[in-house]
């Protein structure tokens, strides 16, 4: 019988310490990167190009009177208009995994959002930006990202050097999707020429609605 006990409690410590070397490293990447918060925005299913435009040309007149000037804005709604169309005609296995990305726009803060889900578990990556404008160029500067719950700098995340080396890459990737903006890890910044942001907006817009 004391043999038989032995047994059990031999038996009980291991599956214990089976558990507690499963579920304390998932507890802990689950309070890490989970972060089921959505961000809403301002979008309709069904608009057509002539629409988006014709509400971008009619908003750029309404100050004419006062500052003698035609202001066309791409705003935060108007960006995230084309990139939910864009989204919507991406395969299903897509936006099964990536349901949303999204901008948040605060003065001359910027916020790009990628939500990202994987069955019950979900997560958001962050970047968050200062804009500014220099010659012909708009500068995003990058001053954190934040997976989940975890907050990491630029200077922390961008100074190391094995993360460098994917400058090549990212900026070819990124020239392959059609969009010409230029990452800068070292300075960490990317770079987009404002006349080659408004003709990347147009072509996005023109393959959104066809």
């Amino acid at each position: 019988m004391g043999l038989l006990r032995k047994r059990k409690h031999r038996l009980l410590r291991f599956l214990l310490t089976i558990f507690l070397i499963i579920a304390i490293p998932v507890g802990a990447i689950f309070i890490c990167f989970y972060d089921a918060h959505h961000t809403e925005i301002n979008v309709e299913d069904e608009i057509t190009f002539t629409d988006l435009t014709n509400k971008i040309m009619i908003d750029s007149v309404d100050n004419t009177k006062d500052t003698h000037k035609v202001n066309v804005e791409f705003g935060q709604d108007e960006i995230n208009q084309l990139l939910y169309t864009v989204f919507q005609k991406t395969p299903d296995t897509v936006q099964e995994y990536i349901p949303q990305v999204c901008v948040e726009i605060n003065d001359n803060k910027y916020s790009f959002i990628l939500e990202a889900c994987v069955k019950f578990f979900k997560s958001r990556v962050v970047l968050n930006t200062t804009l500014d404008s220099v010659d012909d160029n708009i500068i995003f500067k990058i001053e954190n990202i934040k997976i989940g719950r975890i907050k990491v700098t630029g200077d922390k995340i961008l100074s190391n050097e094995k993360v460098l080396g994917f400058e090549d890459k990212i900026n070819e990737a990124i020239t392959k999707t059609g969009i010409s903006a230029h990452v800068d890890l070292k300075n960490k910044q990317v770079t987009y020429g404002k006349l080659d942001l408004i003709k990347d907006a147009i072509n996005m817009a023109k393959k959104a609605y066809g």
